[in-house]
């Protein structure tokens, strides 16, 4: 045999165009070529002839061989909320000569290792079910580590509705979907990923394709339709509309939902197929039925989905006219849905600009102070462990006028008259603009291959939430340990050693400056901050009130309970605090209970929270166990209950802290609304998170809006009164007396009536929204049929009234 070399060909192409250069004649059917090593960088092939007595064989060419121009790959992924990368599909796909596909699963380390890439282009694409997938392109010419971090999907609110007179937003939540709804509204059809085949005519858009035999009745818009009514002679019988691919693994329990009109009256039949191998062959998933009327249908697809079920399949409406010339099928609203998504709040925003983050259930928000006539637009987008969602929008022309005020009555029992009294509207301060929704976008990811020594190019998925404006560890600067509480008179930050009656004392950057005691305090633990002096207690029932300043002890306040949280309610001028787990207390400065939230968890450290739109708010200091953790959570005053919003303090500074004192202050880093507390443990640190600009401030009185005319007084949803403004202020009451009126329970609304000259439409009344329901159950007379019996013996039991004395009770029975 002769042995060749071939060098110098496109390794694209064919060798045989290449370089032939004899290296050896074998007389077996191996050959070993030790010169392979000094060869230059570059591909090569092999060619082997045979020589015979007679002469010599073609040449026959080996496979392509890279030399000395390949490289070890290696992507360590890793999941952005902490979960197990294990199961994350990782491929590398060349996208030039040689065209190399790789591919591989990683393990619970997460890591995936190519160990020969030729060097070239590739898309790199690392997915896994229920994250974004991330792809790129990356240019492999050495040794490369790529460590990727995938996002969980975030899911967009739905449904998202503006009242153009309450200024009222309300939402659904965020469902996992692995079909977002299809509406036919866009022009392109079939829409992109979808497709549609057919023998005939086939499926088209449109909002107006019925016909005589097939009259579609309207719907929300543009639908798809196949109308066979059209032509007699028209094939019907394979029309297929067909979804894009779907994965379903990411859910159990998904379900196919679409709206549909098929009548079936000309023997024609309607499928739901799906396909396992792209549309080469169907099988029946669901057969239709007569309907006469748009009516929307679902069809169960838990027999595909799960971690153990298709990661690619196609779903297809087929339908089938049996070779009659028969009418047709509408199909509209396509999706394929789970249950709701796992969300941790929202965040609302007005033109763009936040106003106000939510709780997991609370899905409802008023903005405040909108001018009547202007146009806004609403956003709300779903907030994440590792980010937040796109904001669903809502655009509205805002028919917002300020309503009344406090409707009540003075309603005497057994009169036949009711006083209505309510007070005028009232301006109040508009929207807190914190932030710009793109403070929170996520940190876009870049890649570059790394020549040479395998190094690490780092991909952050991360987030920006919760600004931290400080943290710091107290212990070594101000040699002290056991530094529980927290507060800070909006100069300074102050620490009290729990154990003894050592009070630190810090600047917000982390200074220390100094160390003092006040003659009679001693095992302080939480801290409250009335905007001249400080409150706290030893876990007892006697709470100190002291002059840091001066560092002297003021007075003490008897409180009701013990206490070791607290804080300072300005709205009450009094004081919420608690024991570890006991009922949250509030009272007044001289003990009195004013109102009690009960079945806290357990807490050390809380804060009140005036300032935040919808409050106010207690923050509670969470996480009192050694390794536990520890957070802040958000309680609402008006429900006594969480709200659902939190941060993890430990996932900060040290998974070794535990709660301690906790302060909410609006000085201390200048224009921000600061939450911050001390965590014990891991150096005890000083914390302060961002919780908004503090420009505007919580929401406050105002004046009577200008261009009130009159109100509007309803009974039973139907107007009985229109009541002049004659000039009240804000705190005055107007009234109006509603006699006679017959017994029973009446429901009373009122609305304020204003001239829109002042918004720009001159000549226009307008009506606010109703400020009510006012229950009011009118008791006087007696009910028929009456009876007098005079059993009691007196005129006075039934009231009966006499004009003389000659009218007696005859007491003989």
């Amino acid at each position: 045999y002769v042995v060749a070399l071939v060098s110098g060909f496109d390794p694209c192409g064919d060798p045989s165009t290449g370089t032939l250069t004899p290296i050896a004649n074998p007389t077996t059917t191996s050959y070993n070529h030790t010169g392979w090593g000094a060869l230059a960088p570059g591909f090569y092939a092999y060619a082997v002839k045979a020589v015979y007595t007679s002469g010599e064989s073609e040449w026959v060419y080996s496979n392509v061989v890279a030399h000395k121009r390949d490289a070890e790959v290696t992507v360590n992924v890793t999941l952005c909320n902490g979960e197990s990368p294990e199961g994350a599909e990782v491929s590398l796909i060349g996208a030039e000569c040689p065209n190399l596909q790789l591919f591989d699963i990683t393990n619970a380390d997460g890591t995936v290792v190519f160990d020969s890439v030729i060097y070239g282009r590739y898309e790199l694409t690392v997915f896994k079910v229920g994250y974004n997938a991330i792809t790129m392109s990356v240019t492999i010419s050495g040794n490369a580590v790529y460590d990727l971090v995938l996002t969980e999907k975030e899911y967009m609110p739905r449904n998202l509705y503006v009242d153009a007179q309450t200024s009222i937003a309300t939402w659904d939540e965020p469902i996992i979907f692995a079909l977002d709804i299809e509406t036919f509204e866009g022009t392109t059809f079939p829409p992109v990923g979808w497709q549609a085949t057919t023998d005939g005519a086939g499926w088209e858009r449109g909002d107006d394709g019925g016909s005589s035999y097939f009259p579609i009745p309207t719907g929300d818009g543009f639908y798809a339709y196949v109308n066979d009514d059209l032509d007699s002679g028209n094939d019907g019988s394979v029309d297929y509309l067909i979804t894009p691919l779907i994965d379903l693994r990411e859910s159990a329990d998904f379900v196919l939902t679409f709206d549909h009109f098929f009548t079936m009256q000309f023997g024609e039949e309607a499928y739901v197929e799906y396909s396992l191998d792209g549309g080469t062959t169907w099988d029946i998933l669901q057969s239709m039925s007569a309907v006469s009327a748009w009516t929307t249908e679902t069809v169960d697809l838990s027999a595909f989905s799960g971690p153990g079920g298709n990661s690619a399949i196609w779903f297809a409406f087929h339908y089938n006219d049996n070779g009659e010339w028969a009418a047709g099928w509408a199909v509209d609203n396509v999706s394929i849905t789970n249950g709701p998504a796992v969300v941790l709040g929202y965040y609302v925003y007005l033109d763009g600009a936040f106003v106000a983050q939510k709780g997991i259930n609370d899905r409802t928000h008023r903005y405040r102070d909108l001018q009547y006539g202007q146009t806004y637009t609403a956003g709300v987008a779903a907030l994440y462990s590792c980010g937040i969602s796109d904001p669903i929008e809502y655009t509205w022309t805002s028919g917002y006028l300020y309503p009344p005020r406090n409707l009540g009555d003075e309603y005497i029992y057994g009169t036949n008259e009711i006083p209505m009294m309510w007070n005028p509207p009232m301006t109040e301060a508009g929207p807190v603009m914190s932030f710009n929704r793109s403070t929170y976008v996520a940190a876009e990811t870049s890649v570059s291959a790394l020549e040479g020594n395998a190094s690490t190019a780092t991909f952050n998925g991360s987030r920006v939430l919760w600004d931290i404006l400080y943290g710091f560890e107290m212990d070594g600067p101000s040699g002290l340990t056991g530094l529980a509480g927290g507060e800070s008179d909006g100069e300074f930050i102050y620490a009290p050693v729990w154990s003894s009656n050592n009070i630190a004392k810090f600047n917000p950057d982390g200074t220390f400056v100094e160390t003092f005691t006040i003659p009679g305090v001693s095992g302080l633990r939480d801290l409250a901050f009335d905007g001249t002096y400080m409150y706290g207690a030893a876990a007892a029932t006697t709470v100190w009130k002291m002059d840091f300043t001066n560092q002297t002890l003021i007075s003490t306040i008897s409180a009701p309970v013990a206490v070791r949280a607290i804080a300072y309610d300005a709205d009450a001028n009094g004081f919420w605090a608690n024991n570890w787990s006991t009922d949250l207390t509030l009272f007044d400065m001289s003990g009195a209970i004013l109102d009690v939230i009960a079945g806290p968890p357990s807490i050390y450290g809380l804060a009140w929270d005036g300032a935040t739109v919808d409050g106010p708010f207690l923050w509670l200091f969470e996480g009192t166990t050694s390794g536990g953790g520890c957070w802040v959570s958000q309680w609402d005053i008006a429900t006594g209950g969480p709200t659902g919003v939190q941060h993890s303090v430990s996932d900060d500074f040290g998974s070794a802290g535990i709660a301690g004192g906790l302060y909410f202050n609006g000085d201390i880093v200048s224009g921000k609304w600061t939450l911050g507390g001390t965590m014990q443990g891991a150096g005890d640190v000083a914390f302060g998170y961002d919780q908004g600009e503090n420009t505007v401030g919580p929401p406050t009185g105002g004046d009577v809006p200008d261009g009130l005319l009159a109100f509007k007084l309803y009974q039973d949803g139907a107007e009985i009164a229109e009541v002049p403004y004659e000039g009240q202020d804000v705190d005055e009451w107007i009234t109006y007396v509603i006699n006679p009126i017959d017994p029973g329970t009446y429901l009373y609304d009122v609305s304020a009536l204003y001239d829109l000259t002042v918004f720009g439409f001159p000549g226009e009344i307008g009506e606010s929204a109703w400020e009510g329901t006012d229950t009011v159950h009118v008791v006087w007379g007696f009910p028929i049929p009456f009876f007098e019996g005079w059993e009691q013996g007196t005129f006075d039991f039934n009231t009966w009234t006499t004009s003389s004395s000659n009218w007696s009770i005859n007491p003989v029975v």
